[in-house]
Parts: structure tokens; C-alpha cells; sequence
């Protein structure tokens, strides 16, 4: 004979299972565990406030910001897309069962192509493509200055001695 769940151990439960359905995983799951006591305490402290039993607000808004957090990161679980199979052959490859046929995939038809053009009779051809212009040339670039007379090509440089110079006394 199994002993009777306290209420406080039934109402985990509840809330436990609640956050399982909600999230679409097993009751055992971290998340699902997280998110039920959350939720259970924090419908605790909303049960407070209308008991007008003191409480802290800061709490409430604690439990509040760590619900949303827990939601904002289970939200790729619960949103996550359907992946639906189609057999194109009519066989089901593990098992080689046929498949009917309003369960089998059908490609959606594409749109017949427009008849040609025709004036009188004579069918018309697409016009040539248009040769686009090819663009002007660039300016030539402007010529520098006329080099100074030490950079000129075989331009020779007096080579200036320095060592009489005492720089350092």
C-alpha cells in the first residue's frame, strides 16, 4: 500500500507536469523541474499579496525575471519547426509496406509556359540583347612636378662632411 503525497508534494507534481506539457519534454528534464517550482513559487507569492500576508516584492519580481529567462531559453525547443516525411515511390523503405496513394508526395505543378507571340500569324523572336557601351577611358594622371635638380638621373651630389661638427661637448 502506497503512503498518501502531502499537498505541497501533489501540488509540485501538478506543477511539474504542467511545465512538461508546456515544454514538450519529459517530466524528468532539468528544464521541466526548474520551470514547475518556479511557477509554484511564484504562484505562492502571488497567493500571499491577495492574502495580504507580508512578503517581499522583490522577490516576486526575482521569480518573474528568472521565469521569462527560463521561457526566453526554452522558446527554440517549444518553437521548433515540424519535419515532414513523404515516400515518392510508394514504398516505405524500412519495412517495403506499400504506401496509399492520398499519403504519398505529389509535386506541386508548375505553371505551363505562355504561348509565343505571334503577329500574323508569324511567330516573333525574342529581340538581340542590348550591347551596353563600353565606359570612356580614364584621364591620364596628371605628371608631377618637374624633379629638383639633386634628383634628376646622373645628377651628382656633393657629399658633405660632418665630422668637424662636435655634438656632443
Amino acid at each position: 500500500m502506497t503512503a498518501a503525497r502531502p499537498a505541497a508534494a501533489e501540488a509540485l507534481l501538478k506543477a511539474r507536469e504542467a511545465a512538461a506539457a508546456e515544454l514538450r519534454l519529459p517530466i524528468t528534464d532539468l528544464r521541466v523541474i526548474r520551470l514547475g517550482a518556479l511557477q509554484l513559487a511564484y504562484d505562492a507569492c502571488q497567493a500571499r499579496l491577495v492574502t495580504g500576508q507580508a512578503f517581499d516584492l522583490g522577490d516576486l519580481l526575482r521569480l518573474d525575471a528568472a521565469l521569462q529567462e527560463l521561457h526566453a531559453q526554452c522558446k527554440a525547443i517549444t518553437d521548433a519547426p515540424k519535419v515532414e516525411l513523404r515516400i515518392v515511390d510508394g514504398y516505405c523503405l524500412r519495412c517495403q509496406a506499400e504506401i496509399p496513394e492520398d499519403q504519398r508526395y505529389h509535386p506541386i505543378p508548375t505553371s505551363p509556359k505562355p504561348p509565343p507571340k505571334t503577329i500574323d500569324g508569324e511567330v516573333l523572336k525574342p529581340a538581340a540583347p542590348k550591347r551596353k557601351a563600353l565606359p570612356a577611358p580614364a584621364a591620364p594622371a596628371e605628371k608631377p612636378h618637374p624633379p629638383g635638380i639633386h634628383e634628376q638621373n646622373g645628377a651628382r651630389m656633393q657629399v658633405l662632411d660632418y665630422s668637424a661638427i662636435n655634438l656632443w661637448p
